[in-house]
């Protein structure tokens, strides 16, 4: 049973997910949306990013699913092919996430800082 994530009980939302890739030209390609559950926490939280800069995020994501530093979530459900149409206060890109497993390694709490 090891690897588990919360319970899915306590993750009802639907959260839209791009992940994005280098398109070798110094632009970015999004895969398709992908719907997971999850809690999304509209709230500001102060955190330190991967080059040790203080920031203030928009959001907590707790998730049932892993996700990567730069990818977009949307909170709810889309179709959108481009996350960056319909990110007017309403889809953020990933700043840092974290994988949390309990002490006995039973379940997992995944984390995305928006």
């Amino acid at each position: 049973m090891a690897g588990r994530s919360i319970p899915t009980r306590y993750l009802r939302q639907n959260i839209t997910r791009w992940t994005v890739s280098e398109d070798g030209y110094g632009g970015f390609e999004f895969g398709p949306p992908q719907v997971i559950k999850g809690r999304w926490e509209q709230h500001q939280k102060l955190f330190t990013d991967l080059e040790g800069h203080q920031k203030v995020s928009r959001a907590e994501v707790f998730l049932a699913e892993s996700v990567e530093v730069g990818d977009y979530l949307y909170n709810g459900y889309t179709t959108e092919l481009d996350p960056t149409t319909i990110c007017s206060g309403e889809c953020f890109r990933v700043q840092m996430y974290h994988e949390i497993p309990d002490l006995r390694n039973i379940m997992t709490v995944r984390q995305a800082i928006l």
